[in-house]
């Protein structure tokens, strides 16, 4: 064997044991040394685990025109953790941004939750995903709302109403009710990591199982 290729051989040798040291070193520094911090670390912060609501199929006459149909709405809450004043001041500053006069609803008592504005739109959403996240008492929640796409009470009566129960839409009477069945969806499924103020961090939250839509239910009617 020539020099270079000891010398090659003796490289890889002493390099293959500095990276063995190093990751002795870090299973050390894990298991031993820093044992308190990590475990504090992680014992205030766990999985919480929700589900998405799924879109109610629509209703349609026989042509195929759209009779009812579900539209998500957002709104946006904030959590009060500090003084009433600081959260006034803090719901003010955020109701200029997105160039809202709509009242505050809300008693402000601690952990009490603040209807700040609702039905946003998408420009309102982008402009607060930044602010969500540095202030975590704000917050998003959607929503939807059933609305029918015809004037005649007749035809309204006849489709029916639907309200919402476990943040799912479910038919209370008349068509809505007959067919719930087919229209109702499957919920989709999220977790997100929590901290030890109950708080969601947002960058983990992930979407574990995508929800389904209801079917559409085409009607024996002609409108």
């Amino acid at each position: 064997m020539n020099l270079f290729a000891k010398k090659r051989i003796n490289f890889f040798i002493i390099l293959f044991f500095i990276w063995t040291g190093i990751i002795l070193l870090r299973c050390y520094q894990i298991t031993v040394a820093d044992t308190d911090y990590f475990v504090n670390y992680f014992k205030g912060k766990t999985w919480k685990t929700g589900t998405i609501p799924a879109l109610r199929g629509r209703l349609l006459d026989r042509n195929g025109k759209l009779i009812a149909r579900s539209v998500r709405k957002f709104s946006l809450y904030y959590k009060v953790n500090t003084g009433r004043d600081t959260a006034a001041e803090d719901i003010r500053k955020v109701q200029r941004l997105i160039k809202s006069n709509q009242s505050m609803s809300g008693d402000f008592s601690a952990n009490s939750i603040v209807l700040v504005k609702s039905n946003l739109t998408a420009a309102e959403l982008v402009v607060l995903e930044p602010i969500m996240k540095e202030n975590p008492q704000f917050y998003v929640k959607s929503n939807f709302k059933r609305e029918k796409l015809i004037e005649r009470m007749d035809i309204q009566r006849i489709i029916g109403r639907t309200s919402v129960q476990k943040e799912n839409e479910v038919g209370v009477s008349g068509l809505e009710r007959q067919y719930n069945d087919r229209l109702v969806g499957k919920d989709g499924k999220y977790r997100v990591m929590i901290d030890k103020n109950n708080e969601w961090i947002l960058e983990t939250w992930e979407e574990v199982q995508p929800p389904v839509p209801g079917f559409d239910v085409y009607l024996a009617i002609s409108i």
